[in-house]
């Protein structure tokens, strides 16, 4: 699953949960605004600060998700690890 297909998957409240983690101006209401907001981030800027602000067990999640063949973190499979 591509990044704009999981983020059309959130709802608006989500999105701007997840859109106010990173640093923009954009206050738009609108999802397709919100979900170009978040990509243009995630897409292009440096993530490092990003990465710096998780704990040791969000930075093992993703981990997880990345290393499955289907890009999506699987709860089960990581609590038994």
């Amino acid at each position: 699953m591509k990044l704009h297909q999981s983020l059309e998957l959130k709802s608006v409240n989500d999105l701007k949960q997840q859109r106010a983690l990173i640093p923009t101006a954009d206050r738009s209401t609108r999802k397709d605004d919100i979900i170009a907001a978040i990509e243009r981030h995630l897409l292009s800027a440096d993530l490092g600060p990003l990465w710096e602000r998780l704990s040791q067990l969000e930075v093992d999640a993703v981990a997880e998700a990345v290393h499955n063949w289907d890009g999506r973190f699987d709860a089960t499979r990581f609590q038994a690890r």
